[in-house]
């Protein structure tokens, strides 16, 4: 028989959220932080930016396998899943709960809340990308198998993460790609999203959600591009595209964990190019093979800002990343 011999698997089960701060140039603006100022005529970005924190740092908390993004509002976060036996795809915790804690299901009484692939998509539908939060609910990029299909963007109410409504991402170049990630511009309700490679711009879409006798409706407009250009309007490349997140100053986060340049690439909504790059070191071969994820901006340390469970997380720009770690399991093989 096999008793005693062992096989080798990657698990993506481990998770960090890096944490940067976002600092001013001297004569930029007086706050501390580019997401806490709201810019009409002059379009103001941090000066650089410092990784003060790792928090969760290598833990397996229960429900971080194949962890894809994070996001939240002003009291929980949320996070998304991608391709994996469980049936929990989206989580919702309180930011009083502490990210390094066990949980191994929902616990709706201590707030803590999961939702599945809609029961209707389970069949031709496997995983789920990025996800964004607006105006009570959250929208989430959702590939088919296979990708003969069209992609969809599924929404879910925030409150109670019941589904609400889903809609097919037709534009070109869908089908056939992925689609790793959607990110709603707070300022204008425009919703942005690209392929994972090859990337030099991002599809634009007007999300329409309407309530109808039967539920809520779904449609997804097309109504532009936006082309990734740097100072001097070279065109920019970027390969594997994780995520994206937007602020409300029209700051577009885009996450790349292209081996060779990846990290986030900072784009305006305003002046329509690249203004900053931030370098994240990560462990991105084998065998100690970290992906750069999810991302999210979040100023924490602004006046008023609310208390986490780890009463030192700060900064502005979280990005998630996935450890994937070498774990022998016991035999028997498989024939």
């Amino acid at each position: 028989g096999n008793d005693g011999v062992w096989a080798n698997q990657w698990t993506a089960k481990k998770i960090g959220i890096h944490t940067f701060k976002a600092q001013a140039i001297k004569g930029d603006y007086g706050g501390t932080a580019a997401t806490t100022v709201r810019v009409v005529k002059k379009d103001l970005w941090p000066g650089y930016y410092q990784w003060p924190s790792n928090y969760p740092k290598e833990r397996e908390p229960g429900w971080s396998h194949e962890l894809q993004d994070l996001t939240h509002d002003d009291k929980n976060w949320y996070f998304s899943k991608g391709d994996t036996p469980e049936v929990h795809k989206i989580w919702k915790f309180p930011i009083t709960h502490d990210l390094n804690a066990s949980v191994s299901g929902p616990n709706p009484s201590a707030g803590i809340l999961t939702a599945p692939i809609p029961p209707e998509l389970a069949a031709g539908f496997h995983h789920f990308g990025g996800l964004d939060y607006y105006e009570g609910n959250l929208y989430v990029a959702l590939e088919p198998i296979g990708y003969a299909s069209p992609p969809k963007v599924v929404v879910f109410r925030a409150s109670d993460l019941k589904m609400l409504a889903h809609a097919d991402v037709t534009a070109y170049p869908y089908p056939g790609h992925h689609l790793p990630y959607c990110a709603i511009d707070p300022r204008s309700g425009l919703m942005y999203s690209s392929v994972d490679d090859n990337v030099t711009r991002l599809t634009i879409h007007r999300p329409m959600l309407t309530q109808t006798s039967s539920g809520y409706d779904l449609k997804l407009k097309h109504v532009g591009w936006f082309d990734l250009v740097d100072v001097a309007g070279n065109q920019v490349t970027v390969n594997s595209v994780q995520s994206c997140d937007i602020t409300e100053n029209g700051h577009l986060y885009l996450v790349s964990n292209d081996i060779n340049k990846g990290g986030i690439y900072g784009f305006s909504l305003i002046e329509k190019k690249q203004l900053a790059f931030i370098p994240v070191y990560w462990k991105a071969k084998f065998p100690d093979y970290e992906e750069l994820e999810g991302i999210t901006i979040w100023d924490l340390d602004r006046p008023g800002a609310p208390k986490f469970a780890n009463p030192n997380w700060g900064g502005q720009v979280h990005l998630l990343i996935l450890d994937n770690d070498l774990e022998q399991l016991p035999s028997p093989l498989p024939p």
